[in-house]
């Protein structure tokens, strides 16, 4: 993953939407959208890309075309954590996305968390 704040990237919106601690399985939304010179001016692709994301099942790549619009997605992620040491129980989700150009080189992108949690509970780092 590259973070960059630069006007050329794709920005990554992550929105935690449910948690199964016992499971170890937490289920996000991640919205992609183009921006500076990968993206069109109605908002799809300028130029193809690949986006690949690490989730419960392997890694998963999505060819996306010229002109295309950047699907929504929803993954479920695994995490390392022991719910049996609640209230003091930590876990650690790992989120590992990179989205490639057609040559294989990586895209910038920003990545913006959003858990939507009460304070208190569980926190995202």
């Amino acid at each position: 993953m590259t973070a960059s704040t630069g006007p050329d990237r794709v920005g990554v919106k992550v929105t935690l939407l449910t948690i199964n601690a016992d499971d170890n399985a937490y289920k996000v939304r991640i919205d992609t959208r183009p921006e500076g010179r990968y993206r069109n001016a109605d908002g799809s692709l300028r130029t193809p890309l690949r986006f690949t994301l690490d989730e419960i099942g392997g890694d998963h790549t999505t060819e996306l075309a010229e002109g295309q619009w950047m699907p929504l997605r929803e993954a479920t992620l695994t995490a390392d954590g022991d719910t049996s040491l609640y209230p003091f129980d930590t876990h650690h989700i790992p989120l590992e996305i990179a989205i490639t150009d057609e040559r294989g080189e990586p895209v910038p992108i920003t990545v913006d968390l959003r858990a939507g949690l009460a304070p208190g509970g569980p926190q995202l780092h």
